[in-house]
């Protein structure tokens, strides 16, 4: 199963979810509007795909979708 999870990492204990169901077998796809970097640890390690283009700008929101509907 896939779960698209839109910024894993604000609030700051949003990121128990996507550990939790990665545990789960759960496929964890993430947007967000942070680098992969600036993620915490135990979140970098949950996710199957981030997609750091959840932004302010349309063009950026639209492109995660197109990349994770594929």
């Amino acid at each position: 199963m896939n779960f698209v999870f839109l910024s894993p990492h604000f609030p700051p204990n949003f990121y128990r979810f996507c550990v939790a169901l990665q545990k789960l077998g759960v496929n964890v796809l993430c947007i967000g509007d942070c680098g992969f970097g600036e993620l915490r640890p135990e979140l970098r390690a949950a996710p199957g795909w981030y997609y750091p283009g959840l932004c302010n700008r349309v063009a950026g929101f639209e492109g995660g979708w197109r990349d994770i509907s594929v």
